[in-house]
């Protein structure tokens, strides 16, 4: 079949077995399948077009941090988008610096990322810290639009199979079929301690690299100022902490609290939600 007739299907992530066999699948149908992952192509991988169609990069881009977040979701805009919301970036998400002063939703909503960007913003974003849990939906909202899949499948060969987490781990969805990924994974306190140990780590999972050594520097270090509410700053959705620690902190006291230069980490959790 020639080039210019074939199928191309372009597979991130494709150094695991799920991997494979995808591009196993594909290839055997007549696809050409181009591979992106940080690895370099092995030598004993069996596929022929494999080196010239493998690509070595490293899609935890930096720079992917300043997109616009809207446009991702052309069908949940309105007619005349507030600028402020316009310019919103993932970075702007990730450090819960939006540009609203509350969470855009309630429950009682059919559609939470909708709600995002068509509320009227309060400030411009990147200013100010203000806890938005739906800067963290529309985070997963945008992972899943991209990757095509549920963020839990997307990350489960990438980060959470490798260091042991719940093959049953679950995340509720939203009303238009999201995960909640603000509030919403279903998992075990061991699964918790796992991530937490793997952050502390600099990403590092026994002598496996599980996550990018600078984006997990980043995320735990502090990029914006929320020292008015009592804080010691916010890196990437990692609250830091007092002794150079960082901690993940979840609805109704899930907690991973860390402390790298003592070599502690602490987890609980448990429901104190009307406590």
């Amino acid at each position: 079949m020639a080039d210019n007739m074939r199928k191309t299907l372009i597979l991130t992530g494709a150094s695991r077995g799920i991997g494979h066999a995808t591009v196993k699948r594909f290839s055997s149908a007549g696809w050409r399948v181009i591979t992106c992952s940080r690895h370099a192509f092995p030598e004993d991988c069996p596929w022929e077009a494999g080196p010239e169609d493998h690509m070595q990069i490293d899609i935890a881009d930096f720079e992917s941090l300043d997109d616009r977040v809207a446009e991702h979701f052309p069908d949940k805009l309105p007619e005349e988008l507030h600028k402020w919301l316009a310019s919103s970036t993932v970075r702007d998400l990730l450090t819960m610096s939006t540009a609203h002063s509350r969470t855009s939703y309630t429950r009682n909503d059919p559609d939470w990322v909708w709600t995002f960007f068509n509320k009227p913003p309060s400030h411009p974003p990147g200013t100010i810290f203000s806890y938005d849990t739906a800067a963290t939906v529309v985070l997963t909202a945008t992972v899943e639009r991209l990757a095509g899949m549920p963020f839990l499948d997307y990350m489960r060969p990438r980060f959470l199979d490798p260091i042991g987490f719940s093959a049953d781990a679950w995340c509720i969805r939203t009303p238009e079929g999201v995960s909640w990924g603000g509030s919403g994974v279903i998992c075990t306190l061991r699964d918790l301690s796992r991530v937490a140990l793997a952050s502390m780590n600099g990403g590092m999972w026994g002598e496996e690299r599980v996550l990018p050594e600078a984006y997990v520097r980043a995320a735990t270090s502090k990029q914006i100022d929320n020292a008015l509410r009592g804080n010691c700053g916010y890196g990437y959705q990692i609250w830091r902490e007092k002794e150079n620690g960082f901690s993940f902190r979840g609805m109704g006291s899930q907690y991973a609290i860390c402390f790298p230069d003592s070599e502690f980490a602490f987890t609980c959790i448990s429901d104190t939600q009307g406590a």
